[in-house]
């Protein structure tokens, strides 16, 4: 018996949004921090060529993505972001705190996600899947925590259900290269954004008959180039001497260590 499928995700992953941090003990009072929402961009992306193989192994050959936007320099694809004023159901709603710190600024999740698009699709080797002839991946969306609230945060990219919530898990994320927002321009770049694929996916396949264990694997390289709309800015109170100081000091540094420089 086959099992149909047909699944979203989006090849943005990506991403999160803490890179290297210094904090100094004489950060300048105030601070000053901004809401920004995210309302257009594009994802620039390559694929990882010995994942690939590996996912032939298991049954599954991809088709040549088909890029809905030009990419940077150095990728393959490039995709553009669904705004957060789409009439689709799957489109970006994602909010992030842009914090100065002494001249540097640094951006934080607060929940949300971001839809791209674009659509994957593999043909699938029957014999060794029981899977239908093609599947597909469309519509998927980047599942962002709050990382004031979430105490192990984590980016992932994974199928909606219809009440946009996560039904399956497909990649994990990681943005392990530059964190860079220009306050003035309202624009933010990640870069070296990685996609690896997640438990529940390698799960889904081993179900229909993978005996390859592909959780881990490097599936997708990437790159971030995001619009931004300043939503409110407040007077953040003396970093040094409050409470409130404390808690978003340990927030961006515990962040950053739980997701090895992730966003």
């Amino acid at each position: 018996m086959f099992l149909r499928s047909t699944f979203s995700l989006q090849l943005w992953l990506a991403s999160g949004f803490l890179s290297t941090l210094a904090i100094s003990s004489t950060l300048p009072t105030p601070a000053q921090a901004q809401t920004f929402s995210v309302t257009d961009g594009r994802e620039s992306i390559r694929l990882v060529p010995e994942t690939l193989e590996i996912l032939e192994d298991v049954g599954l050959t991809i088709r040549t993505p088909v890029s809905t936007a030009v990419p940077a320099e150095g990728f393959d694809f490039g995709l553009q972001l669904i705004p957060p004023d789409s009439p689709e159901l799957r489109r970006t709603n994602l909010t992030i705190e842009a914090i100065n710190l002494g001249g540097e600024v640094q951006s934080i999740p607060l929940g949300g996600f971001e839809s791209l698009d674009t659509t994957l699709i593999f043909d699938v080797d029957t014999a060794k899947l029981d899977l239908d002839p093609v599947l597909e991946f469309d519509n998927f969306s980047t599942f962002f925590p709050n990382f004031f609230l979430e105490p192990n945060p984590q980016l992932f990219v994974a199928q909606e259900d219809l009440q946009r919530q996560p039904a399956l898990r497909l990649f994990d994320v990681d943005v392990l290269g530059l964190n860079s927002v220009d306050l003035a321009a309202q624009t933010l770049v990640l870069e070296d954004i990685e996609l690896t694929i997640a438990q529940e996916f390698n799960d889904f396949l081993q179900a229909a008959g993978s005996e390859i264990d592909t959780t881990g694997l490097l599936f997708i390289e990437g790159r971030a180039d995001r619009n931004l709309q300043e939503v409110m800015a407040t007077e953040v109170p003396d970093l040094s001497s409050n409470l409130w100081g404390f808690i978003l000091v340990g927030t961006l540094m515990g962040s950053r260590k739980l997701l090895k420089g992730v966003w």
